[in-house]
């Protein structure tokens, strides 16, 4: 047992280990760990927790798991950076319970999909199927205003109640 009630320095110019079945260390004000070359830690677990702020900085960051990623925040997660790429070798899937919004400067949005392709609203819905025919389904009104709509097909239906064509 080592006791120490002042300040302590440990100073070696070769290698320096300490072997133990397991270390406590209690510090009432800062801790401060410097390494010239590389620094490691390995263990079976880890844990870290922080009362105040936790602040990591660094050329670059890695972090590879076995298994999974988990995080949590109470208020707010923010990710600023000049590109951000996601890939999902499975499923990939977004939830917001009030809103959410995309937005693109403009470069504009593009959605590229092998499969079907759905939007989706209580009211409304776009599906594009490329093995199907691309619908664009309502249960309230469909309004298409523009300048100027051009549109070729082989063959032309329109029914309804009462069509009205007008120029």
């Amino acid at each position: 047992q080592i006791s120490v009630h002042d300040t302590l320095d440990i100073f070696s110019r070769g290698v320096a280990t300490v072997a133990s079945e397991s270390i406590d260390a209690s510090v009432q004000e800062h801790v401060s760990l410097t390494a010239a070359g590389a620094l490691s830690a390995v263990g079976e677990s880890a844990s870290l927790e922080v009362q105040g702020t936790l602040g990591l900085t660094g050329g670059s960051a890695t972090v590879r798991l076995e298994d999974s990623v988990s995080a949590y925040a109470g208020d707010k997660v923010e990710l600023n950076t000049h590109d951000v790429d996601i890939q999902a070798g499975g499923t990939m899937s977004t939830f917001a319970g009030s809103r959410a919004s995309l937005v693109a400067g403009a470069g504009g949005i593009s959605v590229d999909s092998g499969g079907k392709v759905v939007l989706r609203t209580a009211d409304h819905s776009l599906e594009i199927d490329p093995n199907g025919p691309a619908r664009l389904l309502s249960t309230s009104d469909v309004i298409l205003n523009s300048g100027t709509l051009d549109a070729a097909a082989d063959e032309v239906t329109v029914s309804g109640g009462s069509v009205d064509v007008s120029s």
